[in-house]
This record gives structure tokens, C-alpha cells and sequence, in this order.
């Protein structure tokens, strides 16, 4: 079951190219994660020269690439939905709607406890200690109240959304 519109959609906020930044963005950090574990393999393995914290900065990347990942696979459909009793034609509207709702109060607790584990990192500039290197903790930790905050306010659209289209699949 796919959900019609999204926050993202050309009749929602933004258009077609934010979907196309995001998949750009969070796919761009998977081939630099990618690209940057196999040179740090094979420096160490052949040079015996690896990478100096390349696996502290991948760490801290990971969040913003996973969770812009699921914002847009939520806007776009493509997430695990219950459909053995749910698409049903009769059940499936209220499904949806109750799905949503409770989506997004989960989220929003969420994001209410993500925030404030940020918030707290933030306050003492919390740094990971690497083998050479001090950085930085608390901007990777900002990506948990950003995607979810980003989350919830498409569960919101989709709560208070009122169109059939919410529930349509491609063949309806």
C-alpha cells in the first residue's frame, strides 16, 4: 500500500528536487563510507598506513545518512506497511489513519527524547575520542531530532490529510 501524497510531493511543500538532494545527499554518505572503508582496508593491509580515524568519522556520518534515508522512504512509500488484514478495502482507510496517528505520536515522543539526549551533548560540546584526534560528538547526535522531527511532520500531513488518495494503490 503506498500513501498518495507527501510533505515532499510537487502539491505538498516542496517539490521534486528536495527528493532528489535528499537521495543525493544520503547516497553520496554510503558510497563516501563505502569508498572510504575499502582505501582504509587496503592501506592497512598493504602499506600497513590505514586511515588515521577514518572509522570515529564514518561513525559520526551514519546517523545523517540513515535517518534523511528513512524521511524520504516514508515520503515516498517504499517502508514496510501491514497489508494481510489492512488491505482490505473496507479496513483500509481506517488502517491508514490509525497507522499514521499512531506513527506520529510515536515520533514525537521521539523527538522529544531525542532532542533532549542532543540538547544535553551539546551543552558540554560532548567529543569521541579517537586514537589522535578529539571530535566532535554532538553534530552527529543532531541528526536523530532533525530526520525525526522531519518524520513526524510527515505523519502529521498524513493525519491530517482528508483526500482518498491516502490509501490508493497504483491499480485502484
Amino acid at each position: 500500500m503506498r500513501l498518495g501524497r507527501s510533505v515532499w510531493s510537487k502539491s505538498g511543500i516542496c517539490g521534486h528536487t528536495v527528493g532528489l538532494i535528499i537521495v543525493a545527499f544520503s547516497g553520496g554518505l554510503f558510497l563516501f563510507a563505502t569508498f572510504a572503508t575499502t582505501a582504509d582496508v587496503v592501506l592497512r593491509f598493504v602499506f600497513l598506513r590505514p586511515i588515521m580515524e577514518i572509522g570515529e568519522i564514518l561513525r559520526l556520518l551514519q546517523p545523517w545518512a540513515i535517518y534523511i534515508a528513512f524521511v524520504y522512504a516514508l515520503a515516498i512509500g517504499a517502508h514496510v506497511r501491514m497489508g494481510m488484514v489492512a488491505d482490505r478495502p473496507r479496513f483500509r482507510s481506517r488502517f491508514a489513519r490509525a497507522s499514521c496517528l499512531c506513527g506520529f505520536i510515536f515520533f514525537a515522543l521521539l523527538l522529544y527524547g531525542s532532542s533532549k539526549y542532543f540538547w544535553d551533548a551539546f551543552i558540554i560540546r560532548e567529543v569521541k575520542l579517537g586514537a589522535t584526534v578529539a571530535l566532535p560528538w554532538w553534530p552527529s547526535k543532531l541528526a536523530a531530532p532533525v530526520g525525526i522531527f522531519l518524520i513526524t511532520v510527515q505523519y502529521l500531513f498524513y493525519v491530517l490529510t482528508k483526500r482518498k488518495t491516502l490509501t490508493k494503490e497504483k491499480g485502484d
